[in-house]
């Protein structure tokens, strides 16, 4: 099928070994005795997990496929598989599994989310201690990044200012974006940790500044970046019809062991883009 397809392609193309018999493999191996799969799916694109479990169970694998565990599940699971590290947090009876993921008492098979879901490493290429590191071309894929603490300023106009007097520059100076950059996953999702200093009052950027700077004591940093948001005129099916309508975009890359795989765009008439029910979404590119 072109499911099955695109999983081969994304992982290398063709194998003398199935992909799925290759993770089949794997997973018996690490377990060193019979896998119980606890898995917590990602619920936004059902065939893909539908694919993944079909395939397993036909290795001959079991697998508890549930949006929330029961303790019984649990505790038969000797390998938990999820698609982000706050899943464990998130779900009924969280407490049990994530004391049994600590105890080691289940092998925990995540992606490196608590890395790759931050936006703090952002900041590598533009912070002093980092910057060596970085080649001008790598610092110009990204706006500017700056970590929000006390000493920090900003670029506006050519000249460089602390975040107090941002606070006080009429709203179409303040052209930043307030990001939060830690590991939180309720602040990660959702737009809840996205903020535009431009598209509010003065006294409501200081507060969501201060509240970034008390945030940093606990070591969850939040980050600023210049505002680059940017309406596109895209085409949408609504009803029985076409319309042009003037949406925010973000593109997404999607990349397997060959390069780029996919790009995913998605639309939405604001600047927060994200996965909403009210976004459109379309892929621009395929490699």
């Amino acid at each position: 099928s072109e499911l099955e397809s695109a999983w081969a392609h994304a992982l290398g193309g063709e194998s003398t070994t199935p992909w799925d018999a290759g993770i089949a493999e794997l997973i018996t191996e690490l377990c060193e005795d019979t896998p119980t799969i606890l898995y917590i799916p990602l619920c936004s694109f059902p065939p893909d997990q539908s694919l993944f479990v079909k395939k397993l169970r036909q290795r001959g694998l079991e697998i508890i496929d549930t949006q929330g565990p029961t303790l019984e599940e649990i505790e038969r699971s000797n390998y938990l598989r999820t698609h982000t590290f706050s899943y464990p947090f998130l779900v009924e009876n969280n407490e049990a599994l994530v004391k049994k993921v600590l105890e080691q008492g289940i092998i925990s098979d995540q992606p490196l989310s608590l890395i790759h879901d931050t936006k703090i490493p952002m900041v590598l290429p533009f912070h002093e201690r980092a910057r060596d590191f970085f080649d001008d071309s790598i610092r110009a894929m990204f706006p500017k990044s700056v970590v929000v603490e006390p000493k920090a300023s900003v670029t506006v106009e050519g000249r460089e200012i602390d975040l107090d007097e941002l606070c006080d520059l009429p709203a179409k100076k303040r052209n930043f974006i307030l990001k939060f950059a830690g590991a939180d996953p309720i602040l990660n999702t959702s737009g809840r940790g996205v903020f535009s200093l431009r598209r509010t009052d003065k006294r409501r950027a200081r507060e969501q500044l201060e509240t970034a700077l008390e945030h940093a004591k606990r070591l969850q940093f939040w980050i600023l970046q210049e505002d680059l948001s940017q309406r596109f005129d895209v085409p949408v099916f609504e009803g029985d019809h076409i319309e042009e309508r003037s949406l925010f975009g973000r593109f997404s890359g999607f990349y397997g062991p060959r390069g780029l795989l996919k790009i995913r765009a998605q639309f939405r008439n604001l600047y927060k883009v994200n996965s909403s029910a009210d976004s459109v979404v379309a892929v621009i590119s395929s490699i």
